[in-house]
């Protein structure tokens, strides 16, 4: 009896530590930021690093998050990605142009 008890406290405090660690998870923000379009492609680094700092310094307020990169793509498919909604939190460095405003 004593054996069962232990083994239901146990099987207890795991299902409660996973579901914990789930819902920590959870409350992750994902941010997905555009690599550059190959390995030797340097051009993205300095708007992800400031989108990094960005949420390093809004951590405190807004809690943790992961900084995913996307796939390497060209700009339409980026673009295209970012019209769709494809991928959470998706930032991309884009110019002002009217036709953008319009969409």
């Amino acid at each position: 009896m004593r054996q069962s008890v232990l083994a239901l406290c146990l099987w207890l405090l795991a299902f409660v530590v996973s579901v914990g660690t789930a819902n920590a998870r959870e409350s992750v923000q994902v941010f997905t930021y555009r690599p550059g379009e190959s390995s030797k492609d340097l051009r993205y680094e300095y708007d992800t690093a400031v989108l990094r700092l960005a949420l390093e310094k809004t951590v405190a307020k807004y809690g943790a998050y992961q900084l995913v990169p996307s796939p390497s793509m060209t700009f339409l498919r980026a673009f295209e990605s970012l019209s769709r909604n494809i991928y959470p939190n998706f930032f991309v460095k884009l110019s002002y142009e009217q036709k953008l405003v319009e969409l």
